[in-house]
């Protein structure tokens, strides 16, 4: 599974000059968050779908 990439690495940063380590707790916690799929154009039967995993995840953990 890929992690999510930090702001200040995403390619829409790219011109303010950051490179890997200038925020290190940030690219650690990158590695650690969750990230759900959540925009406006979620289909009802997507966000049905993401509720049950998530619900299936925290009752495993």
């Amino acid at each position: 599974m890929q992690c999510p990439v930090p702001i200040h690495l995403q390619p829409a940063a790219k011109k303010l000059g950051y490179v890997k380590s200038d925020f290190p707790v940030t690219e650690v916690q990158s590695k650690r968050i969750v990230t759900l799929p959540i925009h406006q154009d979620l289909k009802k039967n997507e966000i049905v779908k993401i509720c049950k995993l998530v619900n299936n995840f925290t009752k495993l953990h």
